[in-house]
């Protein structure tokens, strides 16, 4: 029995050996698997928080550049109403001139000149406003036209009517049958300067 209990004695130490060496094996296996569990994790949060890091700064671009936009808006909307505005100081200095009724005469007379020459003279109608018509007696109506003709060549008389409405002043001189007509109103004139004062306004208003 002896010898039978020590052969009993190896086969056991030898199964306990050989199960010893499979669970140390599948702990290595677990540990491994762990591992590399652990990583593929780490890899994925990081990639989870270099998305996000990638879409804040896209938000904050976003942010940014709407902000720029708004304020580049709102400049431009303040430039724009300080020049109306002094559009609309320059519209009524011009409505003063008429104040003075020599200063005006002059001034409307030459804009009556220089609307009768663009129409080209000929048979002309001048528009002007009642109290205007009142400036124009009929020798100054006359000279005006001889100084049309003069610069013209074209024989010229002018029908002076009181149908002017909507004005501060100046006059709007067309052909007789309509066909060629000059707004020469203060508003007319100034909206036709408005382009190259705006330029130059804005300049004074923003030198920064």
């Amino acid at each position: 029995m002896e010898g039978s209990d020590k052969i009993i004695q190896q086969i056991s130490d030898k199964a306990k050996e050989e199960r010893e060496g499979i669970l140390e094996e599948a702990r290595k296996k677990a540990e491994n698997l762990k591992s590399a569990a652990q990583k593929k994790t780490d890899a994925e949060a990081k990639k989870v928080i270099r998305e996000g890091e990638m879409e804040a700064e896209r938000e904050k671009r976003r942010i940014l550049a709407s902000a720029r936009t708004k304020a580049r808006q709102t400049k431009l909307e303040a430039k724009e109403k300080l020049i109306q505005e002094v559009f609309e100081t320059a519209k009524s200095e011009l409505a003063k001139l008429r104040d003075d009724n020599q200063e005006y005469q002059e001034i409307l007379e030459n804009l009556i000149v220089s609307g009768g020459i663009a129409a080209g003279g000929g048979s002309l109608e001048v528009l002007v406003l009642r109290k205007d018509k009142e400036l124009l007696s009929d020798d100054r109506v006359k000279e005006l036209s001889k100084q049309i003709s003069k610069e013209t060549s074209e024989e010229t008389s002018l029908n002076v009517l009181a149908k002017l409405t909507n004005a501060t002043g100046g006059a709007i001189v067309q052909k007789s049958d309509g066909s060629i007509r000059c707004n020469n109103t203060f508003e007319a004139r100034l909206e036709r300067m408005k382009d190259s004062l705006r330029t130059e306004i804005a300049g004074m208003l923003f030198k920064t």
